[in-house]
């Protein structure tokens, strides 16, 4: 039996053996020279670095350390300091990707009005800076595209300490995922129709976040800014933002323009301001010094929780639509409302005051304004109209009622008008 295993181990080490000359290929090379199969420097690193050999600095009206003058694909290959009287890199070609790689463009003291990264050109288009920090900058830290027709992005980047805005760029352009600090005015500055998405401003000396007409701020953090924390002209879109402490007001935007989804803390002016025609929905507003929202014209404000501030809660101007908000401990005694018209024909409906100085109240001039389906409770004055407005009867239902342990009970509404205001 020993024996046969022992052919048969023979057997297949053979036929492996053999399997294998079979399939080994010819040990002789091919007729004619042997060709290369290295990769070019080019092809394993297909971007060009930035150096004083390839990207050589320039004088005249725009000095500049390091200027990209072709289109293509650049890169540090480490940190860049400053000199006084320079730019750092100087963009003067469209359709140009800057990856800082990691490293930082560092600006030295006294350097004058010079930035980090800056264009050469008029109507700069199709450029990209991403991936670094650019820092104490005697300008701006990024300033591309600020002539049009831009069409800039500028992503992931750490602008920090620079004498004017950390990163200003112009129309349609985009800034992602940066973070500003201390810069002398604006953390982040775009012209009109342009993006500013999941960005951090802390600290900026002007306002944290300014557009321009026709822009989104979406995702965005802004704390402690000397200015407003985030500003945006006609037609923009403020949604999804966190606004805390900032000095003035934390959002301010101007005609036709909506802001959504958003909180506003502790300014020093009003929580959110919003010009004609726009729309507030959805927010919460609360210990700002001058009041939660205010709107002008023509505006609608919805759903929102205003509480604490320190005048009124919601102030509108004429012909707006307020409902279903909750406002509550805003203003003291009988200084500020939940609720404020200054203005003449709007709708409030739906809506919950507590706890405020008044609940509702229309300011002398205020007529011709509806107010139905509101409840008010624990106010110093609950309901304080002047003459020439309209309203649903105010029931008053504080009266005590019986405890209920059950399945039914008889309603306690004293009213079946279903456009009926209540102080309970």
């Amino acid at each position: 039996m020993n024996h046969s295993k022992a052919v048969i181990s023979i057997a297949v080490v053979a036929l492996l053996i053999t399997g294998a000359a079979l399939f080994a290929g010819p040990l002789s090379p091919p007729a004619g020279p042997v060709a290369s199969t290295y990769k070019t420097l080019s092809e394993v690193e297909p971007r060009i670095a930035v150096n004083a050999i390839n990207t050589p600095g320039d004088g005249g009206g725009l000095p500049s350390l390091y200027t990209i003058s072709a289109p293509g694909s650049y890169y540090l290959t480490g940190n860049i300091t400053g000199v006084i009287g320079k730019h750092g890199i100087k963009i003067s070609a469209d359709n140009v990707t800057l990856d800082l790689n990691g490293f930082e463009l560092a600006g030295v003291p006294a350097m004058g009005s010079f930035s980090g990264v800056t264009e050469g050109t008029s109507g700069l288009t199709g450029v990209t800076v991403r991936n670094g920090t650019v820092r104490d900058w005697g300008a701006n830290g990024v300033s591309l595209g600020t002539f049009a027709p831009s069409n800039i992005r500028v992503e992931g980047v750490l602008v920090k300490g620079n004498g004017f805005d950390g990163i200003h760029v112009g129309a349609t352009s985009t800034i992602s995922h940066c973070s500003s600090r201390e810069n002398g005015a604006y953390g982040f500055a775009t012209s009109s129709r342009s993006t500013v998405a999941h960005c951090t401003s802390h600290l900026d000396v002007g306002r944290g976040i300014w557009t321009n007409q026709g822009c989104v701020v979406t995702g965005c953090t802004v704390s402690s800014s000397g200015g407003d924390g985030i500003f945006a002209d006609d037609n923009s879109v403020i949604t999804n933002c966190t606004v805390t402490t900032c000095a003035t007001s934390g959002i301010t935007v101007d005609m036709g323009c909506l802001v959504k989804d958003s909180a506003v803390r502790g300014s020093g002016g009003v929580g959110i301001v919003v010009g004609t025609g726009s729309r507030v929905r959805d927010c919460v507003v609360h210990d700002n010094v001058n009041g939660g929202i205010s709107a002008s014209n023509q505006c609608g404000v919805s759903a929102c929780v205003v509480t604490t501030n320190g005048l009124a809660g919601i102030t509108v101007g004429a012909d707006c639509v307020v409902t279903e908000n909750t406002c509550n401990q805003n203003g003291t005694g009988s200084l500020r409302a939940g609720i404020q018209t200054t203005g003449a024909n709007n709708r409030i409906e739906g809506n919950n005051c507590s706890n405020n100085g008044r609940g509702f109240e229309t300011l002398t001039g205020s007529f011709g304004n509806l107010f139905i389906g509101n409840s008010a409770s624990s106010n110093t004055i609950n309901f304080l109209f002047v003459a020439n407005n309209r309203y649903g009867p105010i029931v008053d239902i504080t009266a005590a009622t019986a405890a209920v342990s059950g399945n039914t009970a008889a309603g306690t509404m004293t009213t079946a008008d279903p456009h009926a205001n209540f102080r309970y």
